[in-house]
C-alpha cells in the first residue's frame, strides 16, 4: 500500500476512534471552562431583562422568601397575591433562592439547565446513534442556544425528556426504570404545565396510545414506558393542583384575572405562519436557530426516503425516529399556523372559560429540542452509514464528518451574537452607555434601594410603594412591598381595584386601555404619551385616593413629575456604582 494509501487508512481509523469516543468529556470541560467565566463576571453578568429579570424572577425570590412557612399568601406584591397564583417556570429552582442571592441563583439555575440541555442531547444522540461525534455536535449547539434561564426546562429539557422515554421503552421493569422516571420528575419539577408541561403530557399520551396500538393494547408490553408516561402526569398533577383546580374547575382560592382575557388572533395568514415557524421557529422564548441547517436537514431526508430499502436493519431503525423527529415538527408548525387564526380567536372567545386563556400554540418549546435532535440524528445515520451511502472508500467516514461539521459554520457564526457571552464581552468591554444592556447587579442597584430604604426609616412592611416608568421587580427583590406588579394569574378582584387608579390615564389612550382590560397582567401605572417629555412627567392622571387605599405611601419614578398636586418631592437617589437614579414622591395625606 503507498503512502497515499496509508495516510487514507490512518484517517479512517482516527474517525472510528474519535466517533467511539466519550466526547461528552470534552463537551464537559467546555461548559465549565465557559461557566468559569460567568463565575468570574459573578453579580455582573449580563441577562436578557425583559420577560426574565424584570418581572418573572419574582416567581422564584418571592416564594422562596416563605419557603415551608405554609404562607397562604405573599404580601409583598399587589396587596396580599395568592400563593396559588405564583407559580415559577421551574419550581425546583425556587431553593436556589433561598440560599443564595437573586443573582448567584439566577447564575447556578443557568449552569444547570445548560449542563441538563448538553447532557440530555448527547446522550439522547448516542443512544440512538451510536456516533459520538453526530452526539457532541447536537448538544454543544443545542446547549448554548440564547435560552432564557428563567423558563427553566421548559425549552431546554426536552432532550431530557425524549432521552428518558426512550429509554424506558427500551427497558423492562427494575431499577432502570426507576431511575428513568428520576429523570422525567426532574423534567416535571422543573417546567410549567401552561408552558412545556401540558405539551409533553400531550406527547407523552400520544406515544402511549402509539405503542399500546402497535402492542395489540398489551399494557405488560412495554409496562416501563407507560409507568413513565403516567409518572409524568402524576407529577404535574400533584404540583399544579389548586391551579388546575382554579383555572379548570373554578374552584380555586381566587378567581382568577385570566377569565378577562380576549383571544385575538396572532397575524399573518396561515400559510405565512407555517412558513416563519418552519423557516426560523419562536424567536422569543424558543429560538431554534435551525435554518441554516434546513439545507442539510432537506436534502439528507430525500436521500433517506429513496434509500430506505437499501439500508441496513439498524439505519432504517434509526431512521424512523427522524421521521418520527420530524413528523413532531410538521404538526406542531401546523398547530401553531391554525391556532393564530382568527377563526380560532372567535371560537376561544366563544367557549369561555379556561380554553379561552390557554395559550394553546405553545407546543413551539419542543421545536429546538426536536430540531436538533433529528440533524442529530440524521449526522449520526450520514457518519456511521457513509460507506453505504456514498461507496466503499476509505476517505468516505472522514469526508462525511468534516462535511457535517463545515455544515454548522454558519449556524455557529449565526449564534455569534445570540448567544449570551457575546453580549457580555461586549458589556465588559464597553459598558451599559455603549451597549444598552445591563448586569444583573446594575439592574437591581442594591445600593440605591438601600439608600431610599434608609431615608424612609419605616418598617417595608408597613407601607405599599408604586412605579413610575421603572419595573417593581428591583424593589421586589429588595424587599419592598409593592401595589404593582407583573403576575400571569392573579385575583381578578384586584385588576378591577388597580383599573381604578389607572382609569384616567387608560380613557385617554385607547391601545392601553385595551392592552390592560384584555390581558392585564401588567398591573402598572400606564401612562399616556401626552404626560411624558424627556425628562419629567406632567400632571399625572391617576386616583391616589384609590392608591392610598391600598396603603400605598411613595412612588418610584425614572424621572421628575410636575403639575401633579398630591406628591411631595421626597429627595433624588442616585446609585454609586451605576449612576442610575430614582426620583421618590410621597403621597400626600
Amino acid at each position: 500500500m503507498g503512502e497515499s494509501g496509508k495516510r487514507k487508512n490512518s484517517a479512517a481509523k482516527f474517525a472510528d476512534f474519535v466517533d467511539k469516543s466519550p466526547l461528552f468529556l470534552p463537551g464537559l470541560l467546555l461548559l465549565l471552562v465557559v461557566f468559569g467565566i460567568y463565575l468570574r463576571w459573578g453579580t455582573t453578568t449580563v441577562f436578557d431583562i425583559h420577560d426574565q429579570l424584570d418581572e418573572t424572577v419574582c416567581s422564584y425570590v418571592i416564594p422562596a422568601r416563605h419557603l415551608f412557612s405554609g404562607a397562604k399568601t405573599y404580601s409583598e406584591m399587589m396587596c396580599e397575591l395568592p400563593a396559588d397564583s405564583m407559580k415559577s417556570s421551574a419550581p425546583l429552582f425556587t431553593f436556589l433562592y433561598r440560599i443564595f442571592s437573586v443573582e448567584w441563583a439566577f447564575l447556578v439555575q443557568f449552569f444547570l439547565l445548560t449542563l441538563t440541555a448538553f447532557l440530555g442531547m448527547y446522550f439522547l444522540i448516542k443512544r440512538i446513534t451510536q456516533s459520538s461525534v453526530a452526539a457532541i455536535l447536537a448538544a454543544v449547539i443545542f446547549a448554548f442556544l440564547p435560552f432564557q434561564p428563567v423558563y427553566g426546562l421548559n425549552v431546554m429539557g426536552v432532550p431530557l425528556l425524549l432521552l428518558c422515554f426512550y429509554g424506558l421503552y427500551r427497558t423492562k421493569p427494575g431499577i432502570k426504570t426507576f431511575l428513568w422516571c428520576l429523570g422525567i420528575l426532574y423534567f416535571a419539577s422543573c417546567t410549567h404545565i401552561a408552558l412545556a408541561g401540558y405539551v409533553a403530557v400531550i406527547v407523552g399520551l400520544a406515544f402511549m396510545i402509539s405503542v399500546l396500538l402497535s402492542d395489540g393494547w398489551k399494557f405488560k408490553e412495554h409496562l416501563s414506558f407507560h409507568i413513565g408516561v403516567l409518572v409524568l402526569i402524576a407529577a404535574y398533577g400533584v404540583l399544579n393542583l389548586n391551579l388546575i383546580a382554579s383555572l379548570v374547575f373554578g374552584s380555586g382560592s381566587f378567581v382568577s384575572h385570566r377569565t378577562e382575557f380576549v383571544a385575538s388572533p396572532a397575524g399573518g395568514n396561515f400559510l405565512n405562519r407555517l412558513f416563519i415557524m418552519f423557516s426560523y421557529g419562536e424567536e422569543n422564548y424558543a429560538a431554534s436557530l435551525h435554518r441554516m441547517i434546513l439545507p442539510f436537514l432537506v436534502i439528507f431526508t430525500v436521500l433517506l426516503i429513496v434509500r430506505f430499502q437499501k439500508l441496513s436493519g439498524e439505519m432504517k431503525e434509526i431512521s424512523v425516529f427522524a421521521f418520527i423527529g420530524l413528523g413532531l415538527i410538521g404538526i406542531i408548525c401546523v398547530l401553531y399556523a391554525v391556532l393564530g387564526c382568527e377563526w380560532v380567536a372567535d371560537l376561544k372567545n366563544s367557549l369561555g372559560g379556561f380554553v379561552k386563556y390557554t395559550d394553546l400554540d405553545r407546543f413551539y418549546y419542543f421545536l429546538p429540542g426536536l430540531w436538533w435532535a433529528v440533524f442529530g440524528i440524521e449526522a449520526g445515520i450520514l457518519i456511521k452509514d457513509a460507506k453505504n451511502l456514498f461507496g466503499d472508500k476509505e476517505w468516505v467516514k472522514p469526508v462525511v464528518t468534516a462535511a457535517v461539521i463545515l455544515c454548522l459554520l454558519p449556524t455557529l457564526l449565526m449564534m455569534k451574537k445570540r448567544i449570551n457571552l457575546y453580549d457580555n464581552v461586549n458589556y465588559h468591554n464597553n459598558g451599559s452607555a455603549v451597549t444598552g444592556t445591563m448586569s444583573m447587579s446594575e439592574y437591581y442597584r442594591e445600593d440605591l434601594m438601600k439608600a431610599i430604604d434608609d431615608h424612609i426609616g419605616q418598617d417595608k412592611s408597613t407601607y405599599r410603594v408604586a412605579h413610575l416608568g421603572i419595573s417593581p421587580a428591583p424593589s421586589l427583590v429588595y424587599g419592598f412591598c409593592t401595589v404593582d406588579g407583573y403576575s400571569n394569574n392573579y385575583p381578578l378582584e384586584y385588576k378591577h381595584t388597580f383599573r381604578k387608579v389607572i382609569a384616567s390615564a387608560l380613557e385617554e389612550d385607547e391601545v392601553l386601555a385595551t392592552y390592560f382590560d384584555t390581558w392585564g397582567s401588567r398591573a402598572y401605572l400606564y401612562l399616556g404619551d401626552s404626560h411624558i417629555t424627556e425628562d419629567a412627567y406632567h400632571n399625572l392622571p391617576y386616583d391616589f385616593d384609590v392608591l392610598k387605599s391600598l396603603n400605598c405611601r411613595y412612588i418610584f419614578s425614572d424621572r421628575e413629575i410636575k403639575d401633579t398636586p398630591g406628591l411631595a418631592f421626597e429627595g433624588e437617589f442616585v446609585s454609586g456604582r451605576w449612576g442610575s437614579k430614582i426620583y421618590l414622591y410621597r403621597l400626600e395625606k
